[in-house]
């Protein structure tokens, strides 16, 4: 529940385009790099908002950004205004089978915020792969 007037809602069972959500590119980013580059020769590049990722290269560059931060960001890529920040659930291999993120309108989720939001997500997502029998390399 919010005290803010203007709430976000998604229907359960919607799905995200992987280049352009948080979940997508946390998951994608830690994917083994065989099955990622699998799945990336298939992407289709739809653009959203003027933020949407629409290159592969772009693509690509931006996992590897995930890979060296350990979370990712939707900067308005998906929703035009909405910021999203978010990390990946490792199984007890270390593969990533689920993301865990926070999201919230840009005034209430500036980029200014993203770094100090991605520990935070971070964290919780770590204790989640650790229930579920991960161990970190950390």
């Amino acid at each position: 529940t919010s005290t803010y007037p203007v709430k976000l809602f998604v229907e359960p069972g919607t799905q995200f385009d992987l280049h352009s959500s948080v979940g997508g590119k946390s998951v994608l980013a830690f994917l083994p790099d065989k099955e990622r580059k699998e799945i990336l020769k298939n992407q289709k590049f739809t653009k959203f908002t003027k933020n949407t990722i629409v290159t592969k290269k772009d693509l690509r560059n931006n996992l590897q950004e995930v890979r060296e931060k350990g979370y990712a960001i939707d900067n308005g890529e998906d929703i035009q205004g909405i910021n999203c920040v978010g990390a990946p659930i490792f199984d007890e291999y270390g593969y990533p089978i689920a993301a865990l993120w926070i999201t919230g309108p840009d005034g209430r989720l500036p980029a200014e915020q993203f770094a100090t939001n991605g520990a935070v997500v971070i964290k919780y997502a770590m204790e989640i792969s650790a229930k579920i029998g991960y161990l970190s390399q950390a």
